[in-house]
């Protein structure tokens, strides 16, 4: 276990997890060179580190709507929750991707130039949800609509919902960017 004098729960290591949660860091350290600091805190409740692997790699894996379209709703609503962490995360997969620093900002000005108009009505829906979900205005979900499927919807809804809870995991315990 290791205090990183940010965190509220300490960070663990590979040797204070169960062996499957060792099976995740060991995937982890093969794909990316390291193990994500909230997941090191998440291994406290193995269970649920598991189910919450397993629903990011349903929510942000191929799906029916375009993966770009997904980080740009994950990096909004990350914007909007103000995780430094995930929005860390969010515009390093965004570049990875191709987009430079002013097509990621883009989502973050009223015009968004550089998104088509479908992606403006996601982006837009992330922000009028991630604000005030019970309260979105019906001409903002007819919008969507005009652009995506009942089932894209669903999947758009589950990124942004994904992220509201991550960047409050990561905000509430400090897990801060690496």
């Amino acid at each position: 276990m290791k205090n990183n004098n940010f965190t509220r729960v300490p960070l663990l290591e590979e040797s204070d997890v169960p062996e499957e949660t060792k099976r995740m860091f060991i995937q982890w350290k093969e794909a990316t060179g390291k193990i994500p600091e909230w997941a090191r805190v998440m291994a406290h409740k193995p269970s649920i580190l598991k189910e919450f692997f397993d629903l990011f790699k349903v929510v942000m894996g191929p799906g029916e709507v375009e993966e770009l379209t997904k980080w740009r709703v994950a990096h909004q609503t990350s914007v909007l929750n103000k995780c430094e962490y995930c929005v860390d995360v969010t515009e390093l997969k965004l570049k990875s991707m191709g987009l430079d620093e002013e097509k990621i900002n883009d989502v973050l000005t009223d015009d968004m130039s550089s998104l088509s108009d479908a992606d403006k009505a996601a982006v837009y829906y992330a922000q009028e949800t991630t604000l005030k979900a019970s309260e979105v205005e019906d001409s903002v979900f007819e919008n969507l609509r005009k652009h995506y499927t009942d089932a894209q919807i669903v999947e758009i809804t589950s990124v942004i919902g994904f992220f509201n809870y991550i960047n409050r995991f990561n905000d509430a315990l400090r897990v801060l960017p690496e």
